[in-house]
């Protein structure tokens, strides 16, 4: 998927009209690697190309890629056998 569709589906999630769960268990990998493959990208246009947005271009899979970033920590953490 481009970078424009996981805004999109990211969007989607964060205004409610597609279940999280959902789309953490069919794009959540994807969406991570996107958002960090890009992350560089998205600083450019936030910074340089479109500075009076305040920052909010492609906020969405940001947003989103970290909510995931964190479930999967505490999924790794679960996985973890004690010291």
């Amino acid at each position: 998927l481009r970078l424009d569709a996981h805004e999109y589906i990211a969007t989607a999630v964060n205004q409610g009209v597609f279940d999280e769960e959902f789309i953490y268990k069919l794009y959540g990998g994807p969406l991570i690697r996107t958002a960090g493959i890009f992350a560089d990208y998205i600083k450019h246009v936030n910074d340089d190309m479109y500075p009076g947005r305040g920052g909010r271009i492609y906020e969405n899979i940001l947003i989103l890629a970290k909510r995931f970033e964190e479930r999967e920590e505490r999924k790794n953490e679960k996985r973890q056998p004690p010291a």
